[in-house]
């Protein structure tokens, strides 16, 4: 059985978002990584 939906056309928002991924992913876009779940935090909560 397939995952795949036929005739789906993926929004503009998502084509922006899979293109911006294989950017971070391909070195072309700097992106922050974590390793440490406090610090992800402590950025996410942060007014900056």
């Amino acid at each position: 059985m397939s995952n795949i939906v036929k005739g789906h056309k993926p929004s503009k928002e998502t084509l922006e978002a899979l293109k911006e991924t294989e950017d971070i992913l391909k070195g072309k876009v700097k992106a922050k990584g974590y390793k440490d779940i406090d610090k992800l935090k402590k950025d996410l909560l942060s007014n900056n």
